[in-house]
């Protein structure tokens, strides 16, 4: 495993906003809000962000793990031919 810290600055919070959008970034937290967010919550979000601006500029800091495995080669079949397996496991139920 290997991890790095990168910080992107953004001039706005809503450039920061949409390239997360276009990312793909979402809340994925089970109790998060499922409604819109209304114009209040918009501007107290926009507000947060702002006190965090430095030099101009508003930080967005993104932690990258980068992981490897190897799962060591599978005999033969008893046909002969080699088959590879590999299972993967999600949320304690096999995929």
């Amino acid at each position: 495993m290997d991890m790095e810290t990168i910080t992107l600055t953004y001039p706005s919070a809503d450039a920061m906003l949409h390239e997360l959008r276009d990312l793909g970034s979402i809340n994925a937290l089970p109790e998060r809000a499922r409604s819109l967010t209304g114009r209040a919550r918009w501007r107290r979000m926009v507000e947060a962000l702002e006190t965090h601006r430095r030099d101009g500029r508003i930080p967005a800091t993104f932690e990258i793990v980068y992981g490897h495995a190897w799962k060591p080669e599978q005999g033969p079949d008893a046909d002969g031919r080699r088959r590879q397996v590999i299972r993967i496991h999600r949320g304690g139920r096999r995929m």
